[in-house]
Formats: C-alpha cells, sequence, structure tokens
C-alpha cells in the first residue's frame, strides 16, 4: 500500500432537523452530492440518517487535506446551503473535524 503524503480530513456534520423537515433536508443535501463529489480532493461525501431516529442526519466527508475541505467551504453551493437552508430546516448541529490516522 502506498504511503500518504498528505494528512486526510474527515469532517462528521450531524443535523437534527426540525420535525418534518427531514425529507426536505436530504433532499438538499443530495443535491450537494454531485458537485461535491467532483471537487479536486474530495474522497468520499455521503449523507446517512440515523436508523431510529429519522430527525438525525449526518454527512461524513473525506478531504485530501484542510485546504481542500476550506475550498470546498467556501464554495458558492456550499455557502448557500449554510446560509439558506440549515436555518430553515435544522433545529441543532455539530460538525467536527478529524484526522485520518488509520484506514
Amino acid at each position: 500500500m502506498a504511503k500518504k503524503t498528505t494528512k486526510q480530513l474527515v469532517c462528521i456534520a450531524r443535523f437534527t432537523v426540525k420535525r418534518g423537515k427531514h425529507k426536505q433536508l436530504i433532499a438538499a443535501l443530495r443535491k450537494l452530492i454531485e458537485p461535491t463529489r467532483q471537487e479536486k480532493g474530495c474522497i468520499r461525501y455521503e449523507v446517512n440518517q440515523q436508523m431510529d431516529n429519522e430527525r438525525v442526519i449526518t454527512l461524513v466527508e473525506k478531504w485530501s487535506s484542510k485546504q481542500t475541505f476550506d475550498r470546498h467551504c467556501a464554495m458558492p453551493y456550499t455557502q448557500d446551503y449554510l446560509r439558506n437552508t440549515v436555518p430553515k430546516l435544522v433545529a441543532s448541529k455539530s460538525v467536527t473535524l478529524h484526522m485520518e490516522v488509520s484506514s
């Protein structure tokens, strides 16, 4: 296996959606999948729903570096999602950044 030359970044964003809004949030996140996966440095981008609570949506992202993640965060569609969708549909959120230490 080839040795990694950069430290990959993993972002885990957990959203608790406002009542009755989970389908809308999932649809909004699905619109981000294709353009995000086409970005340079995107390794993984997936939307997950908690099995025992449909209101909990988790976004798991993996980027080749902190710089590529920062560029993603500055993209117009990401900014639009954060400014316009999150306030309307999300009751609470937690976003944590991690460094991959083993795969």
